[in-house]
């Protein structure tokens, strides 16, 4: 005989019934938000790719008179702790995904990459860190960077002799030693590079294809740096020993974008590079006087700064020390957000006779000179050609930093500074590189 009534085994299956639809209503919900994040709000970062820079977005921004892509904002938490993803679901509880949408990020920095309306991007830059006041955000613009060089008339080979670096130096054993050069591309089979480079990475693409574009830059770099003795072209680099990792950063339209170096800069981090060469600076346009570039240094672009500063005392906690070029537009060197930092050393140009450039910019934030015009280099195809720039003057203080990295691997960034300046003559009130010692 049954202990219990009909109507208790139905009020058992109803509240079985009710229970389960409450834990599938729950789990869907649940698992709707994770798709949300992880698919439409692609958080999966193995599923993101470079996104060609499309050349019809390309626009001046009249606000700082530079390069800007119009419809990409970059954004970057300021705090470690905090996880990309939770920025993302947050991200797409205030904006709606089909006009707002993510296309890039990156955990290792907290970095998001927002395609918005090209009319948007202004208005947007202005209202996402109130919008998203949980988190404590950095904002920038996708800016257009160039290399710092310019065409030389062909003249006689100068600069190891004027900062005593030419004979047994550039033999001293380095080999412990990995100089990252990012650049447009390389010429790894060049006779200057041959047997030398180590780790090739393409950032566009994510691959060891480093092949120079036809402007040649980062072979002429590279082997300025660090290049093979070449007796046909009595032709050296600055240290012979070290290891060159040549790193890829400009795109199949000869673009060269925030990002790209970022990542370029994190490579050579993550594979442990001790030096990085950026003869690199963002597209200016315009010439402002020097009261406004002095203003826009003390009140522009301070977002930027602190994101540049950010990365770079990254690398100074991973041992590696940044060498930027100071550019070529006779300004105020730092007037470029790229070059504020204190954790770089920004290199200026000299002529034959220790002056300043023309082209060079200079400054208090300028670091250290080294000689920029009629430099001898690499070109693709078995080659060597002059240039000038700024773009020439920082891989021979890179080189530099190598030989004095080379006595003491874990020598710090203060103690590299510190170095430099003991290697330093003042000549016509410029810091001009001068080998005296490694120790």
């Amino acid at each position: 005989m049954n202990r219990y009534p009909t109507y208790y085994f139905v009020i058992l299956f109803l509240a079985f019934l009710l229970s389960t639809i409450f834990w599938w209503l729950l789990l869907r919900d649940f698992n709707s938000s994770l798709i949300q994040v992880n698919t439409a709000g692609n958080y999966n970062e193995s599923i993101y790719e470079f996104r060609p820079i499309d050349p019809d977005k390309i626009i001046v921004d009249k606000e700082n008179n530079r390069k800007v892509i119009s419809n990409i904002v970059n954004i970057a938490v300021k705090d470690t702790l905090s996880k990309t993803k939770d920025f993302i679901s947050e991200f797409h509880k205030s904006y709606k995904q089909s006009d707002y949408q993510i296309i890039y990020a990156d955990s290792t920095l907290n970095f998001i990459q927002i395609e918005v309306p090209d009319d948007q991007r202004i208005a947007f830059k202005n209202e996402i860190k109130e919008k998203m006041s949980p988190f404590e955000l950095l904002v920038w613009d996708e800016s257009l960077f160039s290399s710092n060089e310019t065409n030389s008339k062909p003249d006689f080979e100068w600069f190891l002799r004027e900062t005593n670096l030419s004979g047994s130096v550039a033999n001293i054993d380095a080999s412990d030693i990995t100089i990252a050069i990012i650049d447009n591309g390389f010429d790894i089979y060049h006779p200057a590079l041959i047997g030398r480079t180590y780790l090739p990475y393409n950032v566009i693409d994510k691959s060891e294809n480093v092949q120079p574009r036809p402007e040649n830059h980062g072979t002429h770099v590279a082997s300025i740096a660090a290049g093979n003795q070449v007796s046909e072209a009595n032709f050296h680099g600055i240290c012979q020993t070290a290891k060159i990792m040549p790193i890829k950063i400009e795109d199949d339209n000869g673009y060269m974008t925030t990002t790209y170096i970022i990542k370029g800069i994190l490579y050579a981090i993550k594979n442990k590079a001790d030096v990085i060469n950026l003869s690199l600076g963002l597209q200016s346009l315009n010439k402002i006087s020097v009261e406004e570039q002095q203003n826009y240094m003390e009140f522009g672009a301070k977002d930027e700064e602190s994101f540049w500063n950010e990365v770079f005392t990254y690398a100074e906690k991973n041992n590696t020390i940044c060498v930027l070029a100071a550019g070529n537009s006779a300004m105020l060197t730092g007037v470029d957000p790229f070059q504020r930092s204190p954790k770089t050393i920004k290199v200026g140009a000299i002529d034959q006779n220790l002056q300043r450039t023309s082209f060079s910019n200079y400054g208090s934030y300028t670091t250290i000179f080294a000689p920029g015009k009629d430099i001898l280099g690499a070109k693709p195809g078995n080659k060597f050609e002059m240039l000038e720039g700024t773009s020439m003057a920082a891989p021979i203080i890179t080189g530099f930093v190598a030989l004095l990295k080379s006595q003491n691997k874990k020598r710090s960034n203060a103690e590299i500074f510190a170095l430099l300046h003991k290697n330093t003559e003042l000549v016509n009130n410029l810091p001009i590189l001068k080998y005296k010692t490694l120790n």
